[in-house]
């Protein structure tokens, strides 16, 4: 009896043993279902992330190439000008007194910033500067 006792004790506890590994084993399950669905969502936001960034990259690569380009127009501009014996400060000087004369005039629209429709008449000055910025492209293409 005793030992029949001691087998039926042993049994119960070897359920009950098994019960909780099988809950245990059900935790495991579904705290592992769900780390893979974070991880895959975490995989998802990262390619995002690598496609902004790679978008990012060309935009920089692109910047760089324009202000490379401008930047050597410029230094060809000014070197133009410079052989035409034009001063690049006096020059800017004085466009900047027309722009704040043509804006107390009204001739630049003060809501967008744009000059309104006036006789186009070239001075020696834009001239030239037409010419350099000619000459500019020309060399810029060699």
């Amino acid at each position: 009896l005793r030992l029949e006792k001691n087998r039926l004790e042993e049994s119960i506890a070897r359920n009950e043993r098994a019960c909780l590994l099988e809950k245990e084993r059900d935790w495991y399950k579904k705290e592992a279902l769900h780390l893979d669905k974070v991880l895959e969502q975490t995989k998802a936001k990262h390619r995002d992330v690598m496609e902004k960034f790679d978008e990012c990259e060309q935009d920089r690569s692109f910047l760089k190439e324009q202000v490379e380009k401008v930047t050597k127009q410029n230094w060809i501009m000014t070197k133009k000008l410079k052989e035409l014996g034009v001063d690049l400060k006096c020059l800017l000087a004085e466009k900047t007194e027309e722009g704040n004369k043509a804006k107390e005039v009204g001739i630049i629209n003060p809501e967008h910033g744009e000059e309104c429709d006036t006789n186009d008449k070239h001075t020696e000055n834009d001239f030239s500067k037409e010419e350099v910025h000619h000459n500019a492209e020309e060399n810029y293409d060699k």
